[in-house]
């Protein structure tokens, strides 16, 4: 029996990305092939999804399909905590009760930034202005998508999260960025978790808010 995931995330280039990293993470780190991931709701803005949050999650909850888990996923961008934004986020949901489990995920700095992590993975599908490998402090690179435009070529195809996000998410070696990132770590277990409530017929919100 197919049984759905849902995400929310912040922008437009996640909308394809996101489904495509927890699918991986699902098949290939999980070995979990029952699950679909359905297409996110796309909060466009981070203060669009602060401000709309409980809507998505009510909307999840309600959708005829049903939703066995949702994954909630944003950018901590610079000067933020990730576990702060994380314990506020897992607290208003925890509050509505909802019949499915829910995990939050904060990507340091950017989502792009687990690609830095990688791009020995990445480099040989594209050109670059000079040589590129892997960038041992990745979530130090709090500006990523600047990283990555800076050493495209400005007469030929820069990055555009639109299409390369998703496109970097199927080159990325996760055991590289799992290894350096730790947001990616949290990334990892999270999905885990999600599925241990899932088979265990919990509802619990992690992490949960600390008391």
């Amino acid at each position: 029996m197919t049984k759905t995931i849902y995400l929310i995330v912040e922008g437009d280039g996640e909308v394809k990305a996101a489904p495509e990293l927890v699918r991986r993470i699902l098949h290939e780190w999980c070995n979990r092939f029952e699950f679909t991931v359905a297409r996110p709701f796309n909060a466009q803005g981070v203060d669009s999804l602060e401000a709309n949050f409980v809507r998505f999650l009510e909307l999840a909850r309600r959708d005829r399909q049903g939703c066995q888990g949702l994954i909630v996923l944003r950018d901590t961008e610079r000067d933020n905590c990730a576990e702060a934004i994380a314990y506020n986020l897992a607290g208003r949901a925890a509050n509505l009760k909802l019949p499915f489990p829910v995990v939050i995920v904060c990507a340091v700095c950017e989502y792009e930034s687990w690609f830095l992590a990688s791009m020995q993975s990445i480099s040989p599908h594209y050109t670059w202005t000079e040589s590129v490998k892997n960038v041992e402090e990745a979530e130090l690179e709090c500006n990523a998508k600047g990283w990555l435009k800076r050493r495209m070529p400005k007469d030929a195809r820069t990055y555009q999260e639109t299409r390369d996000q998703v496109t970097m998410t199927t080159l990325i070696d996760m055991l590289d960025v799992y290894e350096h990132c730790r947001s990616f770590r949290r990334m990892v277990h999270a999905v885990e978790e999600l599925l241990q409530a899932i088979d265990a017929g919990t509802y619990d919100v992690t992490p949960l808010p600390k008391q």
